[in-house]
């Protein structure tokens, strides 16, 4: 691929990433999908599952990266999180349980952020979003 700036290379992959998660979402228990979010990262995550999310039934998607933390926090009833990229390592110790099920791969061979970040299927957040959302605000 010829060389792109580092916004558009970011880009690369998007509806095979968010197959991805929806590929794990899938194989959640029932009573487990109907009480998930998604988490993401980075607002490029959280802008390729709002694009291509719909069309594979996936739930809202929420991101403590930059303004989208003013937005919204999951709801008090998300106890099952798919929480994608490198904002695992930072939101593991808010829940009770994290397991890495995934890692995006665009398929492309293109090295960008989101190749080879983990996804991962977390329960029970401790002490619920008023607690755990501070958290995993960044600007980074």
């Amino acid at each position: 691929m010829p060389a792109i700036n580092q916004v558009a290379r970011d880009t690369v992959g998007w509806p095979t990433y968010v197959e991805q998660v929806a590929d794990i979402h899938e194989t959640l228990p029932a009573q487990d999908r109907a009480v998930a979010v998604i988490v993401t990262t980075n607002y490029g995550e959280a802008g390729a599952v709002a694009r291509y999310g719909e069309r594979f039934g996936l739930p809202p998607v929420y991101s403590g990266h930059n303004h989208l933390y003013y937005q919204a926090k999951p709801p008090e009833s998300a106890t099952v999180v798919i929480i994608v990229g490198a904002q695992l390592q930072r939101a593991a110790p808010h829940f009770q349980s994290c397991v890495t099920r995934g890692r995006l791969d665009n398929g492309r061979d293109v090295d960008n952020e989101e190749q080879g970040q983990p996804i991962a299927v977390c329960r029970g957040p401790i002490g619920g979003w008023d607690a755990v959302w501070p958290a995993l605000e960044h600007k980074d």
